[in-house]
Formats: structure tokens, C-alpha cells, sequence
């Protein structure tokens, strides 16, 4: 069920893309995200960090893609979503710390991250 409730936005902007065109599709994305966000405040009294970062991303580049009527900045939007959070797994892997220090690498080192840049670059038709 959680993994319904993550991808209900992205499940609504297919669906909507479908019937209605781009431009629908961002904003019922938008306004699902806010939903999404509210409903699990509610209902937890908390907030998620993925969803925080996928409303905003959403929220940015869907409100350009709005107001210019230009497709491209919504597009951007998994290229962005995926790169924040491969730096977040790469700085976790590499054993850097908040405060610059380092520790040892948990798990997977460098060699692993390196690989999901490689899955990441690839997805994105970059590599």
C-alpha cells in the first residue's frame, strides 16, 4: 500500500498525460504531490523526506513548465530527482560526513556508487 500511496502523483500525471495533454498532467501532478504530502502530515504527523523533495522539484519545475507552456522543465524532473538522490547515496557509500570528516565506507563503496551513476546516466540517455 505505501508503495501505491509514493507513486500515486506519478500514477495520476500518466493517466492524466494520457487523456488530457502535458500541461493537465503537471498540474494535477502538483496538486497531487501537495495531497499526498497533507495526507500522510495527517495522518502521521510527520513529514517524509522524499516526498518533500519530489513536491518541491515538482512544484518548481512544474510551476515553469506552467507558466512558460514549455514541456521541457517538467521533463527535467526525474533527471533531477534521480541525480539528488544519487548524491545522497554516493555520499553515504563514500564515508563522507555532514561535517566534512570522513568514516568508513558502509556497504557498498565506491566502486558500487559508481555503478549507479552508470544506471542513472544510462536511464537518463546520458551515458
Amino acid at each position: 500500500m505505501k508503495l501505491l500511496y509514493d507513486f500515486f502523483p506519478i500514477l495520476l500525471f500518466f493517466i492524466t498525460y494520457k487523456i488530457y495533454g502535458i500541461f493537465a498532467a503537471t498540474a494535477v501532478a502538483i496538486i497531487a504531490s501537495f495531497v499526498q504530502v497533507g495526507g500522510f502530515w495527517w495522518k502521521h504527523r510527520r513529514f517524509e523526506t522524499m516526498h518533500l523533495v519530489t513536491l518541491g522539484i515538482i512544484v518548481v519545475f512544474g510551476g515553469a513548465t506552467l507558466l512558460l507552456q514549455d514541456r521541457t522543465f517538467i521533463m527535467w524532473k526525474p533527471s533531477i530527482l534521480n541525480w539528488m538522490f544519487e548524491s545522497v547515496h554516493r555520499r553515504e557509500t563514500t564515508g563522507q560526513t555532514h561535517d566534512g570528516g570522513q568514516r568508513q565506507p558502509a556497504g557498498l563503496g565506491v566502486a558500487a556508487s559508481k555503478y549507479h551513476v552508470d544506471i542513472v546516466l544510462s536511464i537518463d540517455g546520458l551515458h
